[in-house]
């Protein structure tokens, strides 16, 4: 058996339709198109753009993955926020009965629900409409 050389695989650039669908697929539509936007894409796409598109998609979707976070902390079951105290004496639930996988698991459901239903498109903090649901997923996913 003979030994494979130790070559770098060449960079090769790729279409702007290639890039375009990897960044769709990764990362949805939002942050593919506002990368795209950015850039100015020609066919071939040189490697060192697509690296840039690459990164600037990373970066997009931290900065939303931290804005939900900090949106939604005052809700929070991992946290046991005061809100969540509420929401979980609303639902005849003890909060403090809860371990972390439990947490986690409300959590993750809360955020699932509060995107697809109308508050989503209400500011983060209306608490009230947040505390009602986060009552109602702790009933759903608890009982």
């Amino acid at each position: 058996m003979s030994a494979i050389p130790n070559v770098p695989f060449p960079r090769l650039p790729m279409t702007s339709q290639a890039l375009a669908e990897a960044l769709l697929q990764r990362f949805g539509s939002r942050v593919a198109d506002a990368v795209l936007a950015a850039l100015d894409i020609s066919d071939p796409v040189p490697l060192d753009i697509v690296e840039q598109a690459v990164a600037m998609a990373l970066d997009a979707e931290l900065v939303v993955a931290g804005s939900h976070f900090v949106m939604l902390m005052p809700i929070s079951a991992l946290t046991n926020s005061t809100q969540f105290q509420r929401a979980a004496r609303q639902a005849g639930v003890p909060a403090d009965r809860l371990d972390t996988a439990q947490r986690l698991r409300v959590d993750a459901a809360f955020v699932r629900r509060w995107r697809a239903s109308e508050g989503a498109r209400q500011p983060a903090h209306h608490l009230e409409s947040a505390q009602a649901t986060m009552a109602s997923v702790l009933l759903d996913e608890l009982s």
